[in-house]
């Protein structure tokens, strides 16, 4: 299962909003993980919240700012 971001402004990862499913990556998707997909070029900014994802792939810029990004699979094109 995957949720892809749609904000191409950019924006924060913690917003359900910014993403299709309007669901955040994390272990609270039911059936663990999922992957997050950043394809529009958009500067991603995870701050205080953790984000999690099983893969992560895009041509985009995630910025972890005082907090953490757990990948627990594949990083694949993402600055």
């Amino acid at each position: 299962m995957a949720t892809t971001w749609t904000n191409a402004n950019g924006g924060d990862w913690a917003v359900a909003s910014n993403w299709n499913s309007f669901n955040v990556p994390g272990s609270n998707q039911s059936g663990g993980y999922v992957d997050a997909i950043i394809n529009n070029g958009a500067v991603v900014t995870i701050g205080t919240t953790v984000g999690s994802t099983e893969n992560i792939s895009g041509l985009s810029t995630v910025t972890v700012s005082g907090s953490t990004l757990n990948i627990y699979g594949t990083l694949t094109g993402i600055n």
